[in-house]
């Protein structure tokens, strides 16, 4: 049934009278679902449509007849992000600064605190997921992959910074897997989104209207039973999967050469390495506003110390410079209008001035505005979905660490045993395990290279 409250319409500006169409409220039993529903924009956000969702989470959070919250998206997408063609609109257009500053405030607010909400939040990540609905599915609970799933933060590609609290939780992948996928744009397809981090499940489609009426029909329902439940539909340890790209030497390649901290020093080590993997990473990420490219790596840099509330206000206060950069519209304008090349105010990362163009404009000075935050939540170590997605790289360390294990199989075997056979789970602690390897040797060789010196 469709849920009309009147304290929650007193919430949403006058202009907004009612509950949006594009936003489809059900409530059964105890659990309440939230369908975005634009369906010809592949459920694109709106202020409308961000006028429903974050009364209704809130609403939801307090309620006591509320134990569960479900989101998904009707069609092709459960949400392609953010609407741009109007971003970029009341960017150029003075008059709409209000609309622009609500979008805004609105959009940082409800990320952060569907990041922190208690009531578990479980997102069907069925279709496209980019931009903003990527960031509302991966700050969930639980994020639900199926073999349709399309996720990717392309904002540098329109001019703009990598947002949605990516910063926050792209800086806690295992590896530097966060910085190449948000430096490359580079869109992940079914498995590849559980193996990247980015999934904590992985459910065929045909699966998850039955997933979804299991879960509406457990009793006060416990974050491990949820969990449980969920990996009742996903698939087995057997599985063959549509898409692997991202192990072996791919991952080598990643951890490689994305670890350095400029952009310039990781694309000379793309260029070095050369295989076609390195090359077409390097297109992918001139593809991009090279000054956007240039303030996401450094957000990643500065978010890996910080806490999802500290993340959040470091992106909203980026909000309030970089659209006003001349390639925040021109990206959308070429991509979107005119179907070109755009001309970047920089050609070439060589010609940005770190100090300049990045840190003394976007992080020394104090805020342009104070973000006001509903949630007093927050937490530093990694999204809410991790325990319940493939191991971490401290979770392996910490394992070795405590347990006597005699081979690197006695390490898979455990984790695969502690995660009751979740499919993955060997191959993302093998390649942990390979990785932990080789920087110890990296340390080694260093030291010796320094005794040397001396």
């Amino acid at each position: 049934m469709l849920i009309t409250r009147p304290n929650l319409l007193r919430t949403l500006p006058s202009s907004q009278k009612r509950l949006d169409p594009s936003v489809i409220i059900q409530a059964k039993k105890n659990t309440r679902s939230m369908t975005f529903d634009r369906q010809k924009q592949l459920n694109s956000f709106t202020i409308p449509m961000f006028d429903v969702i974050f009364p209704h989470l809130q609403e939801w959070e307090k309620s006591k007849a509320v134990d569960m919250v479900i989101l998904k998206g009707n069609g092709r997408a459960f949400s392609s992000g953010g609407d741009i063609k109007f971003l970029a609109n009341a960017v150029e257009t003075p008059s709409r600064r209000p609309e622009l500053d609500h979008f805004v405030d609105t959009l940082h607010n409800m990320l952060h605190f569907a990041g922190t909400m208690q009531t578990p939040l479980v997102s069907f990540m069925n279709g496209i997921t980019f931009g903003t609905g990527c960031g509302l599915g991966v700050l969930s609970q639980f994020n639900v992959a199926t073999e349709n799933t399309k996720m990717a933060m392309p904002e540098t590609r329109f001019g703009h910074f990598c947002d949605a609290g990516s910063n926050f939780f792209l800086s806690r992948l295992n590896g530097h897997m966060g910085r190449y996928i948000a430096l490359t744009s580079r869109t992940l397809v079914a498995e590849d989104t559980l193996m990247a981090g980015l999934a904590s499940h992985f459910v065929p489609s045909h699966q998850l209207e039955s997933l979804e009426d299991s879960l509406i029909n457990m009793e006060n329902p416990s974050r491990a039973a949820i969990n449980k439940q969920i990996e009742a539909f996903a698939v087995k340890a057997d599985h063959v999967p549509f898409s692997n790209t991202l192990h072996g030497r791919h991952r080598e390649i990643i951890d490689t050469c994305f670890r350095f901290d400029t952009v310039g020093e990781i694309l000379r080590a793309l260029e070095k390495e050369g295989s076609k993997f390195s090359l077409d990473a390097i297109d992918q990420i001139c593809d991009g506003s090279p000054l956007a490219i240039a303030l996401t790596l450094e957000q990643l840099r500065r978010a890996a110390g910080m806490s999802l509330t500290e993340c959040t206000k470091m992106e909203y206060n980026s909000w309030q410079i970089s659209p006003f950069e001349p390639d925040f519209c021109e990206g959308i304008d070429a991509k979107m209008v005119r179907k070109q090349t755009p001309q970047w105010v920089h050609q070439t990362n060589s010609t940005i001035d770190r100090q300049k163009d990045i840190i003394a404009k976007y992080f020394v000075g104090p805020p342009v505005k104070t973000l006001k935050l509903a949630s007093k939540g927050d937490y530093y170590t990694s999204t809410q979905a991790r325990p319940y997605g493939l191991p971490t790289e401290e979770e392996v360390r910490q394992a070795m660490l405590l347990n006597n294990f005699r081979s690197d199989g006695d390490i898979i075997s455990w984790f695969v045993k502690d995660r009751n056979n979740k499919f993955g789970v060997g191959q993302e602690v093998a390649e942990i395990i390979k990785r932990e390897y080789r920087w110890q040797e990296n340390e080694v060789v260093e030291e010796l290279r320094q005794q040397a010196a001396h």
